[in-house]
């Protein structure tokens, strides 16, 4: 995820650079042969940035964890501790609700959505 409208490439390569609206956590660019389109995520979603350009669902919870205002290289999870099918992933500063895949459940120990069975 490119965080700056300057560092579009001027060709595209096979992989699309996005970068964030800086402003709204509901907007992103997409970079395209040097210059950017300005894209909305669906209503109700969030772009959730270490996903690429990737809009998830957004659920407003009281007991959301507190996340750091910047992403780092390795993405940050906290477990949902009202539901073991869901966490929430911290992006630019807010935490994103997220379900885990039915029949799955949050796993801290390896940061992913796991078998009931494999969780210890």
């Amino acid at each position: 995820m490119v965080t700056d409208a300057t560092n579009c490439p001027h060709c595209d390569g096979s992989t699309p650079v996005f970068f964030t609206d800086g402003k709204d956590n509901d907007r992103f660019y997409e970079s395209i042969n040097g210059g950017s389109v300005h894209t909305a995520c669906p209503i109700g979603t969030a772009l959730l940035a270490s996903l690429l350009a990737v809009c998830v669902l957004v659920a407003v919870v009281s007991a959301a964890p507190t996340c750091p205002q910047y992403d780092g290289s390795t993405p940050v999870f906290f477990p949902d501790e009202n539901d073991s099918s869901s966490f929430y992933e911290c992006s630019n500063g807010r935490s994103v609700h997220m379900a885990c895949p039915t029949g799955t459940v949050w796993n801290s120990n390896i940061n992913t959505c796991d078998w009931p069975q494999s969780r210890k």
